[in-house]
């Protein structure tokens, strides 16, 4: 049996530094969210993971609006 190398085959291979999918930046958020659905009996334990869902997104916003900067430079 020969041994299959993707590369070489060039079929829907694509290295992970080569694609731009921000899903990475959205897995903490999502997860946040469905936590908060889930488990939401405890309010201080929903206000912190509120918090941590806010500062996550302000993260991205910042990190997104730093790399439009640089484009424009």
């Amino acid at each position: 049996m020969a041994y299959y190398d993707a590369q070489r085959a060039n079929i829907g291979y694509t290295p992970a530094f080569q694609r731009a999918v921000p899903a990475p930046k959205y897995f903490g958020i999502t997860a946040l969210i469905r936590l908060v659905i889930v488990e939401h009996d405890n309010p201080v334990n929903t206000l912190l993971h509120t918090c941590a869902i806010l500062v996550l997104t302000i993260s991205y916003a910042i990190i997104k609006f730093s790399s439009k900067q640089k484009e424009k430079l």
